[in-house]
């Protein structure tokens, strides 16, 4: 009966953890697409040096969840949102306005929104399905 309980209490505590984790890489995307957002109307504004801002602080926030989001997500996405923040903020450097849409705003399509990462934890996390042979 211990080793029942035990096994339940585990089970509840591992879903109660999945559900935080969720919650936590939603919440930090959620972050990052406003803050993008932010960036892509003051370039739109005219104020390149604000959407560098912003958009360096974003890529600051991301850069410090960096290694958690490679151990959660796949490399190439991870990977695709670093080097997308380091264009966008070229891009808004330049002070361009024919560059209304930043190339951070075309992150990776899997990760640039906080109901696609939570589609992505989904299908990663707890339902991966099996690779058939070819």
């Amino acid at each position: 009966m211990k080793k029942e309980l035990f096994a339940g209490v585990l089970l509840l505590v591992l879903i109660g953890l999945c559900a935080w984790n969720l919650r936590y890489l939603s919440r930090m995307c959620t972050q990052l697409d406003e803050a993008v957002a932010q960036a892509e109307a003051s370039c739109a504004a005219g104020d390149p040096a604000r959407a560098s801002e912003t958009l360096r602080a974003a890529s600051a926030r991301w850069s410090e969840a960096e290694d958690y989001a490679h151990c959660m997500l796949p490399h190439e996405s991870t990977d695709a949102v670093t080097e997308g923040f380091r264009r966008a903020i070229r891009t808004a450097e330049t002070g361009d306005p024919s560059a209304a849409v930043m190339p951070a705003t075309r992150l990776p399509q899997s990760v640039s929104t906080s109901s696609r990462i939570s589609g992505l934890m989904m299908n990663t996390t707890l339902s991966k399905p099996a690779r058939r042979a070819s």
